[in-house]
């Protein structure tokens, strides 16, 4: 009885969503200079929006100002910090504002739900000085004032960690700060004020982090540990690689929690992705771990699976410039990721453990990347998201090639269909991190995800995945085919399987060059989508007029997505993925009609004979033609087809005679 109501309510939920399809609003806030763009979302079972984001004083919602003071200073217009809920309606329940005067901006970075009740975020600030104040989420304060971490930190830089329940209140708040040891170990001191001494202290670039079910904090930094002697004449150059720097001392609200030492730690100015394990409140450092050892890396982020404790980072090896550098993880683990290259920015993928020790690292590569007459070779790894239905872990990014095109991107040497400039969604698997899928954004001409640092622009769930996108010159969608002229770019939306194929797109009509897809979040069949608009657009009904730098948030309501997609329409192929030499495929969508086509990753290539069986037993011998690298097809054009018959065998061997047998479902009469 309870399988049967639920199949009834499965089938209804699925013909709901065939009816349950609109933008309901798009709405934000918009401002005359460049500086408001949301960074982040988290929603609710209700259906709210939490958002982080960032603006310009003269930044309105609904009319209203965003920034509740008159700013005064010598420069009064500052990048400010913004966090809100708003309604499924489109109301701005509450706000929060962090705001400073005289040049003073604080930086939005990321946010996470944690548990069911309550959302952090991380807010890169500025603690005022004598002639400065700071408005700080519904308070005024002055210059000098008393504040939670120590004053002597150089320019009062610091990152705060802020915790909220759902109605606004703060129910945690940490200033963090990092400054360093010399070789003797003593702080390195930068002056002193009234006998008391000033710390150098190193700022927490591109900070990301994610807190696990029992309250540890994970935190990631773009490292560039180096300094300055301020007192030698000329300055002199300090860094763990000389010497000159020894450990740096981690402190939150005027406490020490730890010391990470850097004199086991090789590496080149310690730059890329450094890693820490918090207890509970930030109580003090568990561990840490620099992820690479050399190099220079951009926007390192971490993603907790808080049900399995695995780490995920996600981030990009910029080496242009670099000669003849090799990076690793551990020198332990035996995994790493080499290269010998002038001009290449690489997205990685990495899986550690809760003491962060590496797992797997994953990165993309091309068979060209060694060839001195091929430049600015650029991959670029943005976001990630984990299914644990699908036990796969997703990463979205986009490729970039200034000249040269006789190349073929790679992830552990198979060949993936990525051309010139293409954005991507790529999946690995969990435990293991083998490559599963990859899909690619149907473009005319090119598209990308509005720049490697694009934030928290991915969404998988229920055999989907979502992700906003920028294309050139139209797309060639299942469900639209749009046309545009040339080199013209416009903002949309792809919508994927797990397998890669795209299942449909949306064309939201906004042609500047500097539109940027944003954050979004999906709650059973609530999707907001976030975006920075520098001209119209159009979200399915709702037209959106140009506002300035408008930073965007549209509600789609779609019922379908509270239940696995299934393919009802006929597209013409089915995508076969053989891995191995284990027979492990997929096929989406189906049925099929036309033809199809296998990707093969095994050590011995396919035979081009094959063998199609119909329901009744009757074969029929038909041929593979090659695509490419491991990769065939097969035209049903050519073969007989058996009539009444939905369900074929195809029959594949391998050179050495091992077969594999697919079952097909057909669209045929």
């Amino acid at each position: 009885m309870k399988k049967t109501l639920f199949a009834m309510l499965l089938t209804l939920a699925c013909l709901c969503g065939t009816q349950g399809q609109r933008f309901e609003w798009a709405k934000g806030y918009a401002s005359a200079q460049q500086g408001s763009e949301i960074k982040g979302t988290v929603a609710d079972r209700e259906g709210n929006l939490y958002i982080l984001g960032t603006f310009r004083n003269d930044a309105r919602w609904d009319g209203e100002p965003l920034l509740p003071i008159t700013p005064y200073g010598y420069y009064p217009d500052t990048r400010n910090t913004v966090i809100a809920k708003i309604s499924p309606t489109g109301q701005m329940l509450w706000k929060k504002v962090i705001h400073g005067n005289n040049g003073q901006n604080s930086i939005p970075y990321d946010i996470k739900p944690v548990g069911d009740t309550a959302f952090a975020c991380l807010v890169d600030m500025v603690l005022p000085g004598y002639d400065n104040y700071l408005y700080f989420l519904d308070t005024l304060i002055p210059g000098e004032s008393d504040y939670p971490i120590a004053s002597r930190f150089f320019c009062n830089l610091c990152l705060v960690y802020l915790l909220f329940d759902y109605s606004g209140n703060v129910l945690e708040q940490h200033f963090i700060g990092m400054s360093y040891l010399d070789a003797e170990g003593n702080d390195i001191v930068i002056q002193y004020v009234d006998s008391t001494p000033w710390y150098y202290f190193t700022p927490i670039q591109n900070p990301s982090f994610d807190v696990d079910a029992r309250g540890n904090i994970y935190l990631s930094r773009t490292a560039t540990d180096i300094t300055y002697d301020f007192f030698a004449d000329p300055w002199e150059e300090l860094s763990a690689l000389n010497g000159g720097i020894s450990a740096i001392r981690v402190w939150v609200d005027r406490r020490e929690v730890g010391v990470v030492r850097l004199d086991s730690v090789r590496g080149m100015h310690h730059t890329g992705p450094h890693l820490l394990k918090f207890s509970p409140h930030f109580d003090s450092l568990l561990t840490s771990r620099y992820l690479f050892q050399s190099g220079d890396l951009k926007l390192p982020q971490l993603h907790l699976m808080l049900d399995s404790d695995d780490v995920y980072a996600v981030g990009n090896m910029d080496m242009l410039g670099i000669e003849e550098i090799v990076l690793w993880i551990d020198s332990l683990s035996n995994i790493g990721i080499a290269h010998s290259e002038k001009h290449c920015s690489v997205g990685f993928i990495a899986k550690l453990d809760t003491e962060l020790t590496p797992l797997w690292c994953k990165h993309l590569d091309d068979n060209a990347h060694e060839d001195s007459n091929i430049n600015d070779y650029r991959s670029f790894f943005c976001n990630m998201s984990v299914d644990q239905d699908s036990n796969r872990v997703y990463v979205n990014g986009f490729v970039q090639r200034q000249r040269g095109d006789d190349f073929l991107y790679m992830i552990d040497g198979y060949p993936l269909e990525i051309v010139k400039n293409d954005a991507f969604v790529i999946s690995f698997d969990m435990e293991t991190g083998r490559f599963l899928s990859c899909g690619i954004v149907p473009s005319a001409a090119s598209s990308h995800l509005g720049g490697y640092n694009a934030n928290n622009n991915l969404v998988a769930r229920n055999n989907r995945v979502l992700m906003q996108n920028v294309y050139y010159e139209g797309a060639n969608y299942p469900n639209d085919t749009i046309r545009l002229a040339s080199h013209v770019p416009s903002l949309g939306m792809t919508v994927f399987d797990y397998s890669g194929n795209v299942i449909y797109g949306f064309d939201f009509q906004s042609y500047s060059p500097n539109n940027r897809p944003s954050a979004i979040s999906l709650v059973d069949s609530n999707f907001y989508l976030c975006n920075l608009l520098l001209g119209d657009a159009v979200f399915g009904e709702v037209n959106v007029p140009q506002q300035g730098y408008h930073a965007c948030i549209a509600r789609y309501v779609d019922t379908a997505f509270m239940t696995p997609y299934r393919a009802d329409t006929d597209t013409g192929d089915v995508r076969v993925v053989m891995v191995e030499d284990q027979g492990a495929w997929t096929h989406y969508p189906n049925p099929f009609r036309q033809r199809v086509n296998i990707e093969y990753q095994g050590s011995e290539p396919l035979r081009t004979t094959a063998t199609l069986t119909d329901a009744t037993g009757r074969s029929t011998e038909v041929r593979l033609s090659e695509q490419g690298t491991g990769r065939y097809r097969l035209d049903f054009a050519d073969v007989p087809q058996p009539r009444g018959s939905r369900v074929l065998f195809l029959t594949l061997t391998t050179a050495s005679g091992r077969q594999h047998t697919l079952q097909l479902m057909t669209a045929w009469e």
